[in-house]
């Protein structure tokens, strides 16, 4: 299974690749592989206990929204989605939806760089790990069931989220 999606994300990539050419000139449509462009909302450092886990930034451009998380953590990765994040999902997104976004971050390693952008123009979202473009998904609901996971009504920390919505940017 595993296998098979691991062929997925490489055959969304190369269909993103081939897109990049096709698409109208624009900032929305530019591939998803930085943040240049869009407006600084907040960030934070997330931290458990004394380690540094990694820092989140939410980033916002016409109508779009674009979450960076830079990896800060240099110990074992977790082998895909925590293993809280499934069952929250799973109340506005498909199992093949899920199991997609756990492919693509079975992928993050130590100091990557994960970009996961909604794109309204084009009606998608896009992950992009460490520059590569991972998933491409239609509508916006993927991002919101993504981003829900820090901003949401139950995120991973309330302090995170107070200090990025509230236009905080302090990683030191």
């Amino acid at each position: 299974m595993r296998l098979f999606l691991m062929a997925s994300l490489a055959a969304a990539a190369a269909t993103f690749a081939a897109q990049a050419d096709e698409r109208d000139a624009g900032p929305e449509n530019e591939p998803v592989i930085h943040a240049a462009g869009y407006d600084l909302v907040g960030c934070a450092k997330r931290s458990v206990l004394w380690h540094d886990l990694y820092n989140l930034a939410l980033f916002e451009r016409d109508g779009g929204e674009m979450i960076v998380m830079e990896v800060l953590h240099e110990g074992e990765m977790p082998d895909g989605l925590p293993d809280d994040w499934p069952p929250k999902l799973a109340r506005t997104l498909d199992e093949e939806t899920i199991a997609q976004i756990d492919a693509a971050f079975a992928l993050i390693q130590p100091k990557s760089r994960v970009e996961i952008a909604y794109l309204p123009k084009l009606d998608r979202t896009e992950m992009a790990v460490d520059g590569i473009a991972l998933m491409v998904l239609p509508e916006r609901a993927t991002f919101d069931a993504i981003s829900d996971m820090w901003f949401g009504e139950e995120p991973i920390s309330k302090g995170l989220k107070a200090e990025i919505l509230g236009g905080e940017c302090a990683l030191g």
